[in-house]
């Protein structure tokens, strides 16, 4: 398998995903799949995942498994030696990014600058804000998005927009323990120390008095 070449073909962003199995050879199991690993990092590309896919049947509401015929095989001559051999009934499924973010090259032009403005007031909350606050901040870290992004469950992360960027850059979204105040990010603990501030005014007379307060305040 030539990585290098699929890497070229993938957009930036762009998602492949591989199936592969270990084997036995004389009797030793072979880990193929961390040998693909392995060579699809060393092509550039970012593993993102790794899962299971069963070699199963579902009957009767159970599942039955149906290994290939080879691995059968292997497994009656280990047994046939006396020497102990479990059956491999699954597939690895691997799962890697192309670097960079989707519709833009390989390598941003000119030089890159900070979010300008990291902290953002709106009048009200909306996915479509949110999506393109994060899709800023991924095309100004060089089209590099995050393995993971800490996601309350209000409006915004659980919107169609946001959820479909993450989706497209394969992003993956943890959440706090049930009663666990101290997994929330620093951005939650700010936002509370701001509002527990003595200089802050409770309400503002207006969106432009909100930003300007805030602007002071982060800075």
């Amino acid at each position: 398998m030539r990585f290098s070449a699929q890497a070229t073909l993938l957009r930036p962003g762009g998602i492949a995903v591989i199936t592969t199995r270990p084997w036995r050879q004389r009797g030793e199991l072979v880990d193929f799949p961390g040998a693909v690993l392995a060579t699809g990092a060393a092509a550039g590309l970012i593993p993102v995942e790794r899962c299971i896919a069963l070699l199963a049947g579902l009957r009767d509401g159970m599942l039955v498994p149906r290994p290939s015929f080879f691995q059968l095989r292997n497994l009656r001559e280990a047994r046939a030696r006396g020497k102990p051999c479990r059956l491999i009934a699954h597939e690895d499924v691997l799962i890697f990014r192309e670097p960079g973010f989707p519709g833009s090259s390989h390598e941003l032009k000119g030089p890159q600058r900070a979010l300008e403005d990291p902290e953002q007031v709106h009048a009200t909350e909306l996915g479509e804000l949110a999506k393109d606050f994060m899709t800023e901040a991924v095309r100004l870290d060089s089209g590099i998005a995050p393995h993971a992004i800490h996601a309350d469950r209000g409006t915004s992360m659980t919107s169609k927009p946001v959820s479909a960027l993450l989706s497209d850059l394969a992003i993956l979204r943890s959440h706090s323990r049930p009663k666990v105040s101290n997994d929330n990010p620093y951005s939650e603990a700010q936002f509370k120390t701001l509002k527990y501030c003595p200089a802050f005014p409770g309400t503002f007379g207006s969106l432009q008095d909100a930003r300007a307060f805030c602007g002071v305040y982060f800075t």
